[in-house]
């Protein structure tokens, strides 16, 4: 028996106080959903990213844009018909901005990576046609092996901002240019993140990239090109972590009064549900009496679509049973449902929140200084 009981209660209450006795975290939510769809098989046997086009007006005229290797950027409607193909690419990785300024008026943006010639091409969405078109200006030459891609539209200045993984251990971040000429691209800052930097994910509202590393598991910086480069880590390792080998696909839910961070958990062989501070949530299969077992491309969509009630989760299927791979569309309710997670009822979103500061030009600069820091 200890000779200071009084001391003992003392110190726990103390500790109980400031936080130091933290309760155990609540077990991860289980299960497997089923998809209510699936496209059309790829034209090659890859189906490396996807993206999703949400049409404003007529939301059962969406897109699934998938990103086929060599096969192109492929695209499907809701129903998993095929709609169009854009050769003369090998397509890696996509992604969807909505509003882009375009010369005298606004566009849907498309961003495609064309790893073996390291460029990022962009296209515009017709809404009309519900095809895609070359955007004009100039590809980003990234110079490098890129191994993810992925967008934020700043809150505060309302610019467009690119971010690419490359196999050196960086993320470079641009700065994405429009006008009359078409879309152009300036880099602004790179991110270390070591060997194994992967996939990528932005969550405008938090102002947060996450990124997966294959070495090292799940982080997230500030995604503000002024702010500070300092990562945190949200999930490592094992044993460090929880995540058996390796994360790779990484997508964000933003649901009534939450958001959803969803990571693959390679050696797991299933899909994570994390909250944007890393608290683990859950984890799930994607597929019926076979589920997906490399499920690491995927993408997700928080408002109701016509037959995807709560949004929509699509993900690469590479196996496929005998035919070539393609992706499977679930409805964010049905997964929902068996984990517990919040959903978002009314529509997506497809527009972009007002500024707050106002951004300024200047009429003229100096030459740079002769040395670097705050030397000025």
């Amino acid at each position: 028996m200890s000779r200071y009981p009084a001391l003992r209660v003392a110190l726990a209450g103390i500790l109980l106080l400031t936080g130091a006795v933290r309760a155990a975290p609540a077990p991860e939510r289980e299960g497997t959903v089923a998809p209510r769809a699936q496209t059309q098989p790829s034209l090659q046997d890859a189906a490396n990213d996807v993206a999703v086009w949400i049409d404003p007006a007529a939301p059962g005229r969406s897109l699934v844009l998938g990103a086929g290797g060599t096969a192109g950027l492929e695209v499907f409607g809701l129903d998993g018909a095929a709609v169009q193909r854009m050769e003369g690419i090998q397509a890696e990785f996509v992604d969807v901005r909505y509003g882009v300024p375009l010369g005298d008026s606004t566009a849907d943006l498309v961003m495609v990576a064309d790893v073996p010639l390291a460029l990022v091409h962009f296209y515009t969405v017709d809404r009309a046609t519900r095809t895609l078109r070359a955007a004009g200006g100039s590809p980003v030459e990234v110079k490098a092996e890129m191994t993810g891609l992925c967008s934020y539209r700043s809150p505060v200045t309302g610019r467009l901002y690119l971010f690419t993984s490359t196999d050196d251990g960086e993320v470079l971040q641009w700065d994405v240019g429009t006008g009359v000429g078409g879309v152009t691209a300036r880099e602004v800052r790179r991110l270390p993140f070591g060997r194994g930097v992967g996939a990528c994910v932005a969550d405008d509202a938090t102002q947060s990239l996450f990124v997966g590393v294959e070495t090292s598991g799940l982080w997230r910086i500030r995604a503000e090109p002024e702010s500070d480069a300092s990562p945190h880590q949200l999930d490592g390792l094992a044993p460090f972590g929880t995540l058996d080998e390796e994360t790779k696909g990484l997508a964000l839910y933003r649901a009534d009064g939450t958001a959803y961070l969803v990571a693959a958990d390679v050696g797991a062989k299933r899909l994570r549900v994390y909250d944007l501070e890393g608290a683990r949530l859950a984890r799930f299969a994607v597929g019926g009496s076979t589920p997906i077992e490399e499920a690491e491309a995927f993408t997700a969509v928080a408002g109701s679509l016509p037959g995807y009630d709560g949004g929509l989760f699509v993900v690469a299927d590479e196996s496929n049973g005998d035919a070539y791979a393609n992706y499977k569309l679930v409805a964010w309710h049905d997964l929902a449902g068996a984990l517990g997670l919040h959903q978002r009822t009314t529509a997506p979103d497809t527009g972009g929140t007002r500024p707050t500061a106002v951004t300024v030009q200047p009429g003229a600069e100096t030459e740079p200084v002769a040395t670097y820091g705050d030397a000025a």
